[in-house]
């Protein structure tokens, strides 16, 4: 049986959603004729507003698993579980989009191989990535959980908070390196695997894993969690406000150095370090945010997101 729910969590779902939502509508304006430069600014400020809604949703998972969990882990029902509830709307709604977009004829051989491509990659739609890389922490679980829990029930709380540590880091790094990786994985041309580090790197649940190892220490440490989020209030913001700075002075100069009035955000894609720690930074911020609405927000703004 599920533990009490986290009022936090319900907030800071639905403040995600709303982010991603947002992310969406700019990508579309993004290349609609007529933007300006100052158009593409307004775009980038919103965007780095919005940016945490991946990693949050990552984290959000981690801690919801890490929190419910106590017992033995019954692999199958887990699955069946999130295959019924996250893959079958998935699935459902790609569907729905390749009727619309007039990419599947079910009299056509061929479109049910496209068909099978898309359920198994995402690449119906640019947002469908989402799920595929989602799902990965899921069928992965019992050795995030066997991993994670090896290290709290061997170790105290000090050297778990220097393997979290380490781990950021380690991850950091790893952002940094994504293209040399992909370049050995593609030159192994190893079925799939290779695929999976180059065509595939951006849904690959590997290149996010500490935000769902962040959101397992979220879970098993909810009580003292909260009390550092607020211990560690103005650090965390400094460091939030200097990096959101920081990288949207890199966009804007993109916005204006780019040719025939392009409006792209390459340099704020997922996977980068700095934006990694930006990353980090405002999955810490926006904890901060929703349990200020938990105290303060009152009622309707609580319900509304919840």
């Amino acid at each position: 049986m599920s533990r009490e729910r986290i009022p936090e969590v319900e907030r800071l779902r639905g403040i995600a959603f709303l982010a991603v939502v947002l992310q969406h509508s700019i990508a579309h304006y993004t290349v609609e004729p007529g933007m300006t430069t100052g158009d593409g600014i307004l775009m980038a400020v919103l965007l780095m507003a919005t940016k945490f809604a991946v990693p949050v949703f990552i984290f959000i998972t981690g801690m919801v698993l890490f929190y419910n969990d106590k017992g033995p882990l019954h692999y199958g029902r887990f699955i069946q579980r999130r295959f019924g509830d996250i893959y079958i709307p998935f699935a459902v709604w790609t569907l729905i989009t390749l009727l619309i977009n007039n990419r599947f004829n079910p009299t056509q051989a061929e479109d049910w191989k496209y068909l099978g491509g898309v359920l198994l990659t995402g690449k119906s739609s640019s947002h469908f990535w989402y799920i595929i890389m989602l799902f990965q922490f899921y069928l992965l679980y019992p050795l995030f959980r066997s991993a994670i829990l090896g290290i709290k029930e061997r170790w105290g709380w000090r050297t778990q908070l220097t393997i979290l540590l380490l781990s950021g880091l380690l991850y950091v790094g790893l952002t940094g390196v994504i293209s040399d990786i992909g370049r050995w994985m593609g030159s192994l041309d190893i079925p799939v695997w290779s695929e999976l580090f180059t065509t595939y790197a951006d849904r690959n649940a590997l290149y996010y894993f500490f935000y769902f190892a962040l959101g397992a220490a979220a879970g098993l440490y909810h009580t003292s969690w909260k009390k550092w989020i607020q211990k560690a209030r103005t650090g965390i913001w400094l460091i939030f406000l200097f990096l959101f700075g920081w990288m949207l002075i890199q966009a804007v100069n993109e916005i204006r150095s780019a040719e025939n009035g392009a409006i792209t955000f390459y340099s704020l894609s997922l996977l980068r370090p700095m934006m990694s720690v930006f990353l980090i930074s405002s999955i810490l911020v926006m904890y901060d945010v929703t349990g200020w609405i938990c105290r303060q927000g009152g009622a309707r703004v609580n319900s509304i997101l919840t």
